[in-house]
């Protein structure tokens, strides 16, 4: 019934942790927000101040040079400040390594979640596509739930909705024909032309294989 599954997102990749003792840098006077604004500083950038230059007011940025942050041991040759004043190598509090982790994370109301697309396989309507998937989903592990988005989720919304639109829709037009032709039973007979343009639509679209989606809803 469906097709073309698939999730949203980046796959995993390798990613470099930096595994901090934090004992041990707490027992060398060196605190957290200092490890971090190290860290900060040298691999991304901080903001110093505004200097004139030429008649230009310029910023000052300071960043580690690049060959010095290529490759995991230059973490371990950065020095943090501790409480003395005395630079502390990372290498006595800090370790690396390779682990396999997520390059996006998606979160949904707040909860971590996967996007997933898919398509109605051929000769199967969008409805049908969509109940495949919540019975799917049905069968997840306890504390794994399951949200429409998108067109799937206005298409869920319109489809409870239906027969009661097509049901305002039809009294409003009766209405205005009763107005029209001052007569209740001139409208009745017009408004029963509908149900075989309808077939008509039905036929069209079947013979052309068109397929049966949010945009065309007669099942």
């Amino acid at each position: 019934m469906i097709t073309q599954v698939r999730p949203d997102g980046l796959e995993d990749a390798p990613q470099l942790q930096l595994d901090i003792d934090r004992e041990k840098a707490n027992a060398l006077g060196v605190s957290f927000d200092t490890i971090n604004a190290t860290l900060s500083t040298t691999l991304g950038s901080a903001y110093v101040n505004d200097f004139p230059n030429r008649g230009r007011l310029q910023r000052v940025v300071v960043q580690a040079d690049a060959p010095s942050r290529m490759q995991p041991e230059d973490l371990l040759r950065l020095n943090a400040v501790n409480r003395d004043g005395k630079p502390v190598p990372f290498s006595t509090f800090a370790s690396t390594r390779w682990v396999s982790g997520a390059m996006q994370t998606v979160r949904y109301n707040g909860y971590p979640s996967m996007r997933i697309s898919g398509s109605p396989a051929p000769g199967f309507s969008t409805g049908a596509a969509m109940a495949e998937m919540e019975k799917l989903a049905a069968q997840l592990p306890q504390g794994f739930a399951y949200e429409w988005t998108g067109q799937s989720r206005e298409e869920k919304l319109a489809g409870a909705q239906s027969l009661i639109l097509y049901g305002f829709a039809i009294l409003a037009v009766f209405l205005c024909l009763a107005a029209l032709y001052e007569s209740w039973s001139i409208p009745l007979a017009v408004i029963l032309v509908v149900p075989l343009g309808v077939l008509g639509v039905l036929l069209a679209t079947l013979l052309r294989g068109y397929a049966n989606d949010v945009y065309f809803r007669w099942a």
